[in-house]
């Protein structure tokens, strides 16, 4: 996500999972903000696409990372839909990074629903004359 242009104070993130086919209830499925760390440069594999990425370890991903939102599984219920809305201003504790991208990781059990995935952001910003 580019906030170089909109220069926005804080966006408010709101997005919908759908779980995969017998997830493990008690589970979690977390959305992660990955700030890009210069003007060209994200961390390790981390590029500001949408691809598939593994990261090495736990440790790693809380060194760069910001945890957006946590959402519990609380069904084994096949393609649940589980939502989230947050403001990244609120999560990364002010500004906003001028450009980040997220990530999502969870521990369910089984692979996420490959398709009904929806993630939406509003900008708020203030104008002077």
């Amino acid at each position: 996500m580019d906030n170089t242009a909109p220069l926005d104070f804080d966006k408010m993130l709101t997005g919908t999972i759908v779980g995969g086919s017998s997830p493990t209830a008690g589970t979690r499925i977390e959305v992660w903000i990955i700030p890009q760390q210069t003007d060209s440069t994200y961390f390790d594999q981390f590029d500001g696409t949408d691809k598939d990425v593994t990261v090495g370890s736990r440790d790693a991903l809380l060194s760069v990372g910001i945890l957006l939102a946590s959402i519990t599984v609380s069904t084994t219920a096949s393609n649940v839909v589980l939502g989230f809305s947050r403001s990244v201003a609120a999560a990364v504790g002010g500004a906003l990074p001028a450009r980040f991208q997220l990530f999502v990781t969870q521990n369910t059990g089984v692979a996420l629903n490959s398709a009904g995935h929806l993630l939406t952001e509003k900008g708020s910003y203030t104008t002077s004359s």
